[in-house]
């Protein structure tokens, strides 16, 4: 296509300027950053081969510095195309990538009639993924680079990692099915002090909780801690135990659609095939409108729709004929279901100092946000099962029910037998955390069914060995005020003669976590070990390459591999990135028969303002004219290659 660009009429776009990448020294004032790049349409010099239409657009990095890879953000193009229009017809623009990194050419649907068009790019069409340089040094302060300033890609390699190895036990929900405060399901019959507490304590080991607060009294008016909130907060108080943050009302993105309107024929389809399992289900159909920006649920009769109130607004919405997750929802409510929790929970006497994701719905959209309330995080990326420095913007953790490995049914899973396998990964992940010097992070949800204590033929009543009064140490106990030590009816002096009944995966679980305390790890609450393995600088969202939740699964608005970060871990080891977006460009002009390019202008009156480092003043049009150097650049410090 390219061979015969005489024949095709080929168009040069230059829409970067003054974004050249450079080094760590390289700087782009934030004050300054408005768009100046204009395009226009001129005619060539040669205009013999004026009797075709305009065909193709090609998109190019204007400088031939080495800039990086220039690719065209999908989620962008999706929902919004590159045009061409005189203001009563459009003729829509397909980006294609080329052969060369640099450019990318934007195919016309329809060539072009003569007249007065009008291009426009959607801002952040374009990416341009900056190449990453190891450095030794780094000038500057780290608070500096925290803020993002520059466009850059750096990596500093920090000091050997050398740390006693750590591991933390994490129980999600804050449920128990002996605590009907904590809203368990009738499925629901162990949790974290029936079961999880007295498997600790066997071991000498503390435990994390990560609450809903919708389950501990917390969206109450007024707040107050229910008799589950008080039995996590005994835990705290009385054994060490940490409470994080699992949101107000964990919510997730289960049936919730994008719709352009309420009165449009999709909103009608989706109510007719609605379900309604009441307000607070993640189950029950809702609908994001984006001609109000409201999300709807639809009503108990299923005859139309009700504004959601806040407290049940979904984090993500999906696309309702392919069921993938579309956006994240811009009116979810970040301040209630993460700030509100954390100010509460410290009203009631919390410590509260950590988060844990709902689900899958952490990603680059989400976790700044919830970062800037509180930056001690957790995700599952299901990649990575133990942390070393520098810390993701979520740490990571190690799922025990079965999520990495083939066979994982799901929540409701019955079968609660040890295997084998699961015991081999979940050993060989504590023994890489141990050589590494890492912390592994073990979770679990010890309400459901895989974690029950007894098999069939097991106990002393069905003719086996267990004790039939250890299958729920706690059942029978006062969780406010009891004695937190076995009941006399186990016939035993203290929890260290208890243990989980043989063949069950909760034994399994117990020998992992013994394995891990006698191989010498350390074992930590969450903020302690945020207090060793915390990045000491960390701003942006820095995933490792990783995608988790809805970047995983989706593509969700805005996801790419790598997003702007800065981080310093704990090891003085140092990654920065800030790739180039386009803005929102476009240029009115005269299309007539003949041979025409797209050049880059700066606006009218302004000039070009180059002073080099020695003192030399140079006079160009283009940044591109110039050659390898340090400058001053319109009162910016700009390296050229």
């Amino acid at each position: 296509m390219f061979k015969s660009v005489p024949n095709k009429l080929l168009l040069f776009f230059a829409f970067i300027c003054m974004c050249i990448w450079g080094n760590v020294y390289a700087h782009d004032d934030p004050a300054r950053s408005k768009p100046r790049d204009f395009i226009k349409i001129t005619p060539s010099d040669n205009d013999s081969v004026g009797d075709k239409d305009l065909k193709y657009i090609l998109v190019s990095i204007a400088s031939t510095a080495n800039l990086g890879r220039i690719s065209v953000n999908e989620d962008v193009a999706s929902r919004s195309d590159a045009v061409l229009t005189d203001g009563t017809r459009i003729v829509r623009l397909r980006a294609v990538p080329t052969r060369y990194d640099s450019s990318i050419c934007l195919l016309l649907e329809s060539g072009l009639r003569e007249g007065e068009w009008r291009l426009e790019i959607p801002e952040d069409y374009f990416y341009i993924e900056v190449p990453v340089s190891e450095v030794s040094a780094v000038s500057g302060d780290p608070e500096y680079y925290a803020r993002l300033p520059e466009t850059g890609a750096w990596h500093k390699t920090g000091d050997l990692w050398e740390c006693s190895p750590m591991f933390s036990i994490h129980d999600d929900d804050t449920i128990d099915g002996v605590l009907p405060d904590s809203n368990p399901s009738v499925w629901m019959k162990g949790g974290y002090y029936s079961i999880l507490y007295p498997l600790l304590e066997s071991l000498g080991l503390r435990g994390n909780i990560s609450m809903e607060g919708w389950r501990a009294g917390f969206t109450d008016n007024p707040p107050a801690l229910n008799r589950n909130g008080r039995t996590a907060l005994r835990l705290q108080n009385e054994k060490g135990w940490e409470i994080m943050s699992h949101s107000m009302t964990a919510r997730y993105y289960t049936r919730n659609w994008y719709v352009e309107s309420l009165d449009s024929e999709l909103a009608d389809r989706i109510l007719r095939e609605a379900t309604y399992n009441g307000i607070r289900s993640n189950l029950t159909t809702s609908v994001y409108d984006a001609a109000t920006g409201k999300q709807y649920s639809v009503n108990p009769s299923l005859t139309g729709w009700e504004e959601t109130p806040r407290e049940w607004i979904k984090a993500y919405v999906l696309d309702y004929d392919t069921g993938r997750v579309k956006m994240y929802n811009p009116v979810f409510p970040i301040d209630y279901q993460w700030g509100e929790w954390f100010d509460i929970a410290v009203s009631l006497g919390i410590h509260a100092n950590a988060w844990v994701t709902c689900g899958p719905t952490s990603s680059h959209a989400n976790v700044p946000l919830i970062n800037a309330i509180c930056p001690n995080g957790f995700e599952s990326d299901g990649v990575t099962f133990f942390n070393i420095p520098p810390l993701a913007s979520t740490a990571t953790r190690m799922m025990t029910e079965g999520q990495q490995l083939p066979d994982y049914i799901g929540e409701e899973d019955p079968d609660n037998r040890f295997k084998q396998a699961h015991y081999d990964f979940y050993k060989s992940q504590i023994d890489e955390a141990a050589r590494a010097g890492g912390w592994i992070v073990i979770g679990l949800h010890s309400y459901r069914p895989c974690w029950r204590n007894s098999l069939p033929g097991a106990l002393v009543s069905e003719g086996g060995h267990y004790p039939d009064e250890w299958v729920w140490p706690m059942a029978n106990t006062d969780p406010e005020t009891g004695d937190l030590r076995p009941d006399p009816s186990m016939r035993i002096k203290d929890w260290s003669e208890w243990y989980p009944c043989p063949g069950t995966r909760l034994h399994m679980l117990w020998q992992l976590l013994r394995h891990a305390r006698d191989t010498g790890m350390s074992n930590v609450t969450s903020s302690e070990g945020f207090a060793v393995m915390g990045n000491r600088v960390s701003s942006g969202y820095y995933s490792k390459g990783i995608a988790i939740g809805p970047d995983k699964g989706s593509g969700i608005e805005g996801t790419r591999q790598v997003y702007p970060h800065y981080v310093l871990g704990a090891n003085g080891e140092e990654d920065y990135y800030k790739g180039i977006s386009s803005r929102q460009l476009g240029a009115t002009y005269t299309v007539v028969k003949g041979l025409y390019r797209i050049i880059g202008k700066l606006p009218e009156g302004e000039t070009l303002d180059v002073v080099a480092v020695d003192g030399r003043r140079y006079d160009v049009e283009s940044l591109s004219q110039l050659p390898r150097g340090l400058y001053i650049i319109n009162g910016r410090k700009i390296m050229i290659h």
